[in-house]
Formats: structure tokens, sequence, C-alpha cells
């Protein structure tokens, strides 16, 4: 069950950077200003959404067994993501830190992409 648990826990992961990114695409190309909520969703989702899926991935593999590994997680996120992903992986543990940035970053990813494309 924890699997499972785990690998859901990714696809939802993947799927809020995915709305986030196709969100803020929508807000660049309307040159609109979103909400500070919706602002703060488009930034913060992503990143709030690794940070559930490695804490469950932690409990799975019995990395790092802090009670509160959540929220060490979310306030020192740069700097745990690294060793977590290493931690966790060993030497390939490069490829999991990529694509944790990947997901973290989609939404500013995807608005300066677009900037640039539209507007230069």
């Amino acid at each position: 069950m924890s699997a499972v648990d785990t690998q859901l826990r990714l696809r939802l992961a993947v799927a809020m950077a995915a709305f986030c990114a196709a969100t803020t695409a929508v807000y660049v190309t309307t040159r609109a200003d979103p909400a500070p909520v919706v602002g703060l969703l488009l930034s913060g989702g992503p990143t709030l959404m690794v940070v559930l899926w490695m804490c469950k991935d932690a409990e799975q593999r019995r990395i790092a067994a802090v009670t509160d590994l959540g929220f060490f997680l979310v306030l020192f996120w740069p700097f745990v993501l690294p060793w977590y992903a290493f931690a966790s992986r060993g030497r390939s543990g490069w490829k999991l830190l990529l694509g944790l940035l990947v997901l973290m970053l989609s939404s500013p990813l995807t608005a300066v992409a677009l900037y640039l494309l539209r507007f230069s």
C-alpha cells in the first residue's frame, strides 16, 4: 500500500506542476497579473507537492526517520533536496534531483520561456 501511495503522490506532484505551468502560460500570454493567492499557489504548489512526495518516499525507504521531516523539508528544501536525492538513490541521485527541480520550478521556467519567446 505504501508504494502505491508514493506513486500516487508523485503523480499528483506531476499533475500539479503541469497545471501550474499551463496556468502560468495563460497568465503570461494574456499579460494578466494573477491574484496574490493564485500567484502563491502557482509558485508554491509544485514545491509543496514534491515535499509531500519526499516525506512519503523517505518513510517507505526508511531514510531520515525524523518525526518532523516534513517541517524540515518545507523550511530547508534547497539544502535537503540534494542530500535526500543522493541519500536515497546513491550515485544516480542526480536524475532524481534534476527531475524534482524541474517539477518545482515548472511555473517560473514556463513564464521565463514564454516571455522570452513572445516579447523578445
